[in-house]
């Protein structure tokens, strides 16, 4: 949560204690105070899964392609070329990229500039898992098979 939503919401509960007075602690600074670490807490939430997606995503890689050199690309199962670390494919890597708008102005020649960065595909992975937990299946060979399992994302009941 940024700097700014905090002050702002920590204001709002100054003037309203300062308007309702001490009526209690269901009205007033002290209710506000409780959103305030209901956000925080929500924020931690956040913070914790995108390191949990980040180590998950660095294993992912490990296991998909370790020590791939920088520009490796092979042909997968279903006959279409995977590249670099995640082995991402072309038409999965257009469609994640552009439903993201992680690069807005590119086009979709432009966008396979990128798929050689392991960097990038860590960053795409991480979006997207964070996005929907069950994308990670479309790593399903060694998510199940080779039995690397699902990322364990914290829940609020967790804190």
């Amino acid at each position: 949560m940024s700097k700014l939503k905090i002050a702002l919401i920590i204001s709002v509960g100054v003037v309203s204690f300062a308007l309702n007075g001490l009526r209690g602690s269901d009205t007033g600074f002290i209710g506000t105070m409780s959103l305030v670490e209901d956000e925080v807490s929500a924020e931690t939430v956040f913070e914790a899964n995108k390191r949990v997606a980040e180590e998950w995503v660095d294993g992912l890689a490990e296991k998909e392609c370790k020590d791939c050199p920088p520009l490796f690309k092979r042909i997968d199962d279903n006959g279409k070329y995977s590249y670099s670390c995640l082995q991402y494919q072309e038409a999965t890597f257009v469609a994640d990229v552009k439903y993201y708008d992680l690069l807005p102005y590119a086009e979709d020649q432009e966008i396979m500039n990128w798929i050689y960065d392991c960097q990038f595909q860590k960053q795409l992975a991480v979006v997207t898992i964070l996005d929907n937990p069950k994308y990670a299946s479309k790593w399903r060979t060694t998510v199940e098979d080779r039995g690397y399992g699902y990322p364990q994302f914290i829940k609020e009941t967790d804190l």
